[in-house]
């Protein structure tokens, strides 16, 4: 008896860390609650787990990739940013401290963005047909979306942010670049590279973009992700963008390169 008890257990065992090994964690869990339904009792599926340890598994399974991970907020791996829902009060943080840098601290953009994260409702009355260009319910919007949505036009508006349509043609592209690098002069790269590249109207602005970051190694359009067909672009420093991106995914946001995006 003990012997057909000890090979059911390895063979459990086998399974559950063979189906980790092939990248899908959730199967640990139910080979371990399999265990803890058989005749020998929930103390040999206890047993299991204190003998693998939670070092074990995570040999076996390595990194986990982002499918593993589904749902609105994304993990970045090991040591990144955390899956828990973002206080009202760390989204209010990130969207300030982002459209802090993208702008410089312009005094008019800080006070739009604070009225828009203070009182979102209020921001929402008196900007409604923004968010109607958007297709955005007012009355059931999600607060971080309103916000978030609040940020990217106010740097839109302020000549800090240009939207594009992601089928947007080499001239439209080129102008709003240069309107908008007008105001950003720590990317001044990306205004001689755009003088300087001979881009291609039959390619796209992933490509247009790509080419750019190629020519400028420290400079980057970033991108502001709307879940939309559209691009919101911004001239930046590749450090600064990545900042951006982890501010944004804290709370289940993106900012990329527009390559990226």
């Amino acid at each position: 008896m003990k012997l057909k008890i000890g090979i059911i257990i390895g063979l459990q065992i086998m399974f559950c860390l063979g189906r980790c090994n092939a990248r899908q964690p959730r199967y640990l869990e139910e080979s371990l609650y399999s265990l803890a339904n058989m005749d020998f009792g929930t103390h040999i599926a206890i047993s299991c787990i204190q003998t693998l340890g939670i070092t074990a598994i995570a040999q076996v399974t390595g990194e986990p990739e982002s499918e593993d991970f589904p749902g609105r907020y994304p993990w970045p791996g090991f040591g990144g940013v955390s899956k828990i829902p973002p206080t009202e009060d760390l989204i209010n943080k990130k969207i300030t401290g982002i459209a802090r840098e993208i702008s410089g601290e312009n005094p008019a953009v800080m006070g739009a963005i604070q009225d828009c994260v203070s009182d979102i409702k209020a921001y929402c009355r008196e900007h409604s047909e923004q968010y109607k260009d958007r297709n955005v319910d007012l009355a059931s919007g999600e607060l971080m979306i309103l916000k978030w949505l609040g940020m990217t036009d106010i740097l839109i508006r302020h000549g800090y942010a240009w939207e594009l349509d992601w089928r947007c043609e080499l001239e439209d592209f080129e102008f709003a670049l240069q309107e908008i690098l007008k105001k950003n002069e720590d990317a001044g790269c990306l205004l001689k590279a755009l003088g300087d590249e001979t881009l291609s109207e039959d390619d796209n602005i992933t490509v247009w973009c790509t080419r750019f970051s190629k020519a400028c190694p420290l400079s980057a359009v970033g991108c502001i992700d709307i879940d939309s067909d559209s691009y919101v672009i911004f001239p930046t420093q590749k450090t600064v963008l990545d900042r951006f991106w982890q501010a944004a995914a804290q709370i289940g946001q993106k900012v990329a390169p527009v390559e990226n995006s």
